[in-house]
């Protein structure tokens, strides 16, 4: 986005040949010779500057110029020669004239074009607190920097374009350029800060088993908070005026089933909801008491076995009782609380067959379904609790984490615990759409 802007005259070169700072050079002659050079200094930078000429003239000498931008004098032995700043891209020469005892002397001025170079960069992103950085630029002329806000400064000096920002006291983004001139030309460094940041605006839910837990949050200073919440009696929240420090409570949960709630919160421009849900296994979900419903997959019917939910050192398992010792392995997250049923996990003998956990899917390529029992496939659940009916319902899906949608579970009968398609025997029974209900 930035270039480096330095153009010279083309003449510069055959210019240089009658302007060399070396001393011995010899100017331009006109005749008569007016004057001797003896020394000079007459190649300009872009900035304003001076620089001069010292001669041995065998009389008074006076000079003058036809170029605006070039100021000369005579004082004693040097003429003294000032230039303005070149503000034009592209260097410059002129010609300071002297004349002494009716002969001329054309002296030859050279300025170079301006010239500013800063790195390659599409935005400097800063984060919300006050900070700074510096930046390496290249500048032959006087920079100035000017901010469109109050709160980024800026400023060029000693090769380092310098830049600060105030802190950000909002929650929002915000954004500006600092304009960067030099001459005619000026170039635009954009600048993002992000807003205050708080971990609960990345927060959709809260989970944690029964007891009493609260969430604090360090409030930024003169910021309001609007809490909201359809659930009052168990969800509260409070704010230290001295602390600043905002308490969310959820209070313990005696119902004996999972309890969802959730609040909605107004923090400054913010806002969010987050689902809060308690839940603890031995408490609320352990039972004998469930029914696996599930619908059949030979006529297509909603039917339901007599279930339980248990838990046996650190394994889960859905009994079923109605098929003798059949026994669906299960696992559980008590952080996310979430069950998952997994592939090619044995499930008990019936009669001569093991009874394993296998998967149909629906495979497009080959057009149609298949069986699988790998141990990377799963059909995951959480918990809800419907008020209505007070019953307690975990729904089986596939969360789209499998390679192949998975339609549903199947017990599988093999003729070993060596699984293959050699040692498979044909389905036990189909579970789609399956659902434990307490």
């Amino acid at each position: 986005m930035n270039k480096i802007y330095k153009l010279l005259l083309i003449t510069l070169v055959a210019a240089l040949g009658f302007t060399s700072c070396d001393d011995k050079d010899e100017p331009e002659n006109m005749t008569p010779q007016a004057i001797t050079i003896l020394e000079r200094s007459t190649n300009f930078p872009a900035g304003a500057s001076t620089g001069s000429v010292k001669f041995k003239a065998n009389g008074t000498v006076t000079v003058s110029t036809l170029n605006q931008w070039i100021t000369a004098t005579v004082e004693g032995d040097e003429i003294k020669i000032e230039c303005t700043q070149n503000d034009d891209l592209q260097g410059r020469t002129g010609v300071v004239t002297a004349q002494c005892n009716g002969g001329t002397t054309d002296i030859n001025v050279i300025q170079e074009g301006i010239l500013f170079q800063i790195p390659d960069l599409s935005e400097l992103s800063f984060k919300s607190g006050a900070s700074s950085c510096e930046l390496e630029v290249t500048a032959n002329a006087e920079v100035e920097v000017v901010s469109e806000v109050d709160w980024v400064k800026g400023s060029c000096e000693d090769g380092l374009l310098k830049i600060q920002l105030a802190s950000n006291p909002t929650f929002d983004e915000r954004k500006t350029n600092l304009i960067v001139k030099y001459g005619l030309y000026e170039q635009e460094v954009p600048i993002s800060q992000e807003g205050i940041y708080m971990e609960i605006f990345d927060m959709t839910e809260w989970l944690s088993n029964d007891s009493r837990k609260s969430m604090s949050i360090e409030l930024p200073a003169d910021v309001d908070v609007k809490f909201e919440t359809p659930n009052p009696d168990w969800i509260t929240s409070s704010v230290n005026k001295n602390t600043r420090v905002w308490r969310i409570t959820a209070e313990a949960n005696t119902t004996g089933h999972v309890r969802i709630g959730e609040f909605t919160y107004t923090i400054g421009t913010r806002k969010g909801t987050i689902k809060v849900e308690q839940c603890d296994f031995t408490k609320d979900l352990a039972s004998n008491n469930y029914k696996l419903y599930f619908t059949s997959t030979s006529d297509g019917k909603r039917y339901f076995y007599n279930a339980r939910l248990r838990k046996t050192g650190s394994t889960y398992k859905i009994e079923l009782p109605d098929l003798k010792n059949i026994s669906i392995p299960a696992s559980y997250d008590a952080d996310t609380h979430t069950f998952g049923i997994i592939g090619g996990q044995f499930c008990g003998n019936f009669d001569s067959a093991k009874i394993y956990t296998t998967f149909v899917y629906y495979n497009a390529e080959a057009g149609g379904n298949y069986f699988g029992w790998s141990s990377s496939w799963v059909l995951n659940a959480r918990p809800t609790y419907n008020e209505a009916d007070a019953q307690t319902v975990i729904t089986f899906k596939d969360f789209g984490v499998n390679p192949n949608p998975l339609s549903y579970l199947e017990l599988h009968c093999f003729s070993s615990s060596q699984l293959s398609g050699s040692t498979s025997e044909g389905a036990f029974v189909g579970l789609m759409d399956m659902e434990l209900v307490k």
